[in-house]
């Protein structure tokens, strides 16, 4: 199974700056990027966690929610790569690992968060900072517990969290 990565303008700039957050929204400037490219590079030069191929799958799933699919492979791509360009030798090189973690985006995709913010006004809860802020506590638990709790069951943590 070959992974194919694609040339991509904004991924090979990641590779060749090492800054942060700021110093790539100070790059992304300065070459007139999009909005859009701009919050790419920012993501790709500051990722919220490093990418280890062989960190236990729920972690890997974790982390591939949190950044997305396209941002996931970026994220794959760029850590492999680094790997490499610390001179890992080729006969301690993860790389199947590292073909696995990429496919997991197609072979495990995460589901979605199944409350919306309409679930927690419909339990009384004010539009505001505390709605969104119960639905971000309700979301963490129930990545915390691998997405295996279902609708009702995250409805009940969100009563439980509100005080309902």
């Amino acid at each position: 199974e070959g992974i194919v990565a694609t040339t991509d303008p904004l991924r090979r700039l990641a590779a060749m700056i090492e800054t942060d957050a700021a110093g790539a929204a100070a790059i992304a400037q300065r070459l007139r990027l999009s909005n859009v490219e701009r919050a790419r590079l920012i993501a790709l030069c500051d990722p919220p966690a490093r990418i280890d191929p062989e960190a236990p799958a729920a972690s890997l799933r974790a982390l591939l929610y949190r950044l997305g699919k396209n941002l996931w492979r970026d994220r794959v791509l760029l850590d492999w790569a680094d790997e490499i360009a610390r001179g890992v030798p080729q006969e301690r090189r993860r790389s199947d690992a590292w073909r696995a973690i990429c496919a997991l985006p197609e072979r495990d995709p995460p589901p979605a968060f199944p409350l919306r913010g309409s679930d927690a006004l419909a339990l009384g809860v004010a539009a505001g900072l505390r709605l969104g802020t119960l639905l971000a506590d309700v979301e963490e638990w129930w990545i915390a517990g691998n997405f295996a709790a279902d609708r009702a069951a995250c409805l009940t943590q969100l009563a439980a969290l509100a005080g309902r």
